[in-house]
This record gives structure tokens, sequence and C-alpha cells, in this order.
């Protein structure tokens, strides 16, 4: 299973050292519960992206 996040548009155009790179986290299995995902997958790609929480129970808790 993998995940990856990156920005909606090339940044890399205006910016060669975009704030906002392409990040990737990939776990070999793919038989995983949604907590695993969730702990194994979401919770590193958005914070190797740059997002703060605490745990990702914050991000569930936001009203998007």
């Amino acid at each position: 299973m993998k995940i990856t996040i990156e920005p909606t548009m090339d940044q890399s155009k205006e910016d060669p050292n975009s704030k906002y790179p392409v990040v990737s986290i990939s776990f070999p299995d793919d038989d995983l519960e949604l907590p695993d995902v969730l702990d194994m997958l979401v919770e590193p790609v958005l914070r190797a992206y740059g997002y703060r929480f605490a745990k990702i129970e914050q991000v569930e808790k936001l009203d998007l």
C-alpha cells in the first residue's frame, strides 16, 4: 500500500526549493485495517508534508 501527497500545482517553476514537495510513504503489505493505515501511512505522510498534529485524532476531528 502506498500514499502520495503532492501540491495541486507544480511549484518548482516558481521556486526550485518549493515548500511543498511530493511525499510518498509505502508499506509492503496491502492487508491493513483502517487504524493501521492512519497510523502507518496517513499520519507520517501528513507530518512529512508539513502538518503539525500531535495525533491523527486531531485530523479526524477537523470539520472539513
